[in-house]
């Protein structure tokens, strides 16, 4: 069986979720007989070229230089569907591995127009939902404001929501995209207070947007968000079988159109490289509650400080790992000054996972946006550590209220406090939780199985 595997960087090079997980996925296909080969994008400068490279025996067809800039995806939505030199390199690259699958992981550098390529082929094509970037040029269903986008609404949505600027640019775009006949008097309005200020009014677009606001009226854009998320559904549609990492996102995508006949939830394991060791927690105040993740929009970091507000240092200790930009790590640092118990570490090594972990009694997963899946959980419960998770998107597959864990409401920081004090109050039920969540995180092994057994299915 020959298989190409699509991805964006390679680990080491990238250190998010996604590309650990393939890093140790490609392990265990090698180790089943698979001849594989893996199409991702580098991190080299000097012109855009496609390289072939061999890393431990798998051969790596790299794009270096890629020429889609998806940071700027709203306001140039369709590199995102094809883009020339990608395509050309994806040709290629299908031209001389010969693929019988090809297994997409990430598109935010792969144009989709590239499953149609792997279609031409006659290969197999199989997708895999690790995020909402099909859907959304955002990647995450989730506005600037931290509020669940219910979807690009032909585009509408992403012009209304997602660009930034006051709230009267961002009324004056709604009228635009509803072709209101108030359009005209509003930038009217607009061109007064223009004149006024001495300074243009609506939207203020970053250095990355501007050469966009100055060749398109909104209209045109919206338009093109429209051909995006059509592309993105024909695409989706036209493969042989999707994996979505949760059933949460099996639902999104069916309620967007594509077809749920093709779907088959699949939960990623735990990755061997992670070398979790499950260990029984029976805790010593202070109760060490931790978050491990990036601190950025989405992730409801900012809800464990809040909870952590007025809590004896004494009883709880609140550690907080992870990369954060500059601005973040100044908020943290100043709230570390005036909360000592609420402690930031900074981002940290994949081999120190282990170590974090041992040093917590229960992880603290605060998610305000349809988290996919929440790896960082699945490897706290093969570690032993019990789970407090928001109830939204796919953390309920695994999460058990009461076994495992404990679910509360999202964005509700009462509601995790209330948690919180429980588990002050009854430290038992911290060892409880801790006894539930042994072998309820999917290994890596069952995961391959289940994956070769899909595989072999397609050819038949």
């Amino acid at each position: 069986m020959r298989l190409l595997l699509v991805s964006d960087l390679p680990h080491p090079q990238a250190v998010n979720g996604i590309s650990i997980y393939l890093d140790d996925l490609q392990g265990t296909l090698i180790a089943r007989g698979l001849t594989l080969a893996v199409f991702c994008q580098g991190t080299g400068k000097g012109g855009t070229r496609l390289k072939r490279v061999q890393e431990s025996g798998v051969p790596r067809y790299v794009m270096e230089g890629s020429p889609i800039r998806y940071q700027n995806a709203v306001a140039d939505p369709l590199p995102g569907c094809t883009e020339p030199k990608t395509d050309a390199a994806f040709r290629q690259t299908l031209q001389d591995f010969q693929p019988q699958i090809v297994h997409f992981h990430e598109f935010v550098r792969t144009p989709a127009s590239c499953i149609m390529m792997a279609k031409e082929f006659r290969a197999k094509v199989v997708v895999s939902l690790h995020d909402f970037w099909l859907l959304c040029p955002r990647l995450s269903l989730l506005t600037p404001n931290e509020t669940i986008c219910p979807g690009p609404k032909g585009g509408i949505n992403c012009v209304i929501n997602c660009l930034g600027g006051s709230p009267a640019s961002r009324f004056y775009r709604s009228l635009l995209a509803c072709n209101s006949p108030w359009v005209a008097p509003a930038k009217g309005l607009r061109d007064v207070f223009k004149r006024l200020r001495g300074e243009p009014l609506g939207q203020r677009p970053g250095r990355l947007f501007l050469k966009h606001y100055q060749n398109l009226r909104l209209t045109d854009l919206i338009e093109k968000l429209r051909i995006r998320e059509r592309f993105m559904l024909d695409a989706l549609n036209s493969v042989d079988l999707i994996l979505p990492v949760s059933s949460r996102m099996r639902e999104i995508f069916s309620r967007h159109g594509v077809t749920p006949e093709l779907i088959r939830p699949l939960s990623l394991g735990v990755p061997r490289a992670a070398q979790l060791t499950y260990r029984l927690r029976v805790p010593q105040r202070p109760i060490k509650f931790g978050f491990l993740g990036n601190l950025g929009p989405g992730k409801g970091n900012h809800l464990i400080v809040e909870a952590a507000k007025n809590i004896d240092p004494a009883e709880a200790l609140f550690l907080l790992y992870g990369g954060a930009d500059h601005y973040a790590k100044a908020d943290l640092d100043r709230i570390s000054r005036h909360l000592p118990h609420v402690r930031y570490f900074g981002a940290y090594r994949r081999d120190e996972l282990q170590s974090i972990l041992d040093g917590l009694d229960v992880l603290i997963l605060p998610s305000l946006w349809d988290e996919p899946l929440g790896v960082v959980a699945l490897e706290a419960l093969a570690s032993g550590v019990p789970v407090l998770g928001a109830k939204i998107g796919g953390i309920t597959d695994y999460l058990r209220n009461g076994v495992n864990g404990l679910l509360f409401s999202p964005g509700d920081v009462h509601a995790l406090k209330e948690s919180i004090l429980f588990l002050l109050e009854k430290p038992e039920r911290i060892v409880e939780l801790s006894r539930g969540a042994r072998g309820t995180a999917p290994s890596m092994e069952g995961h391959t199985e289940t994956l070769m057994n899909l595989y072999c299915g397609l050819l038949r």
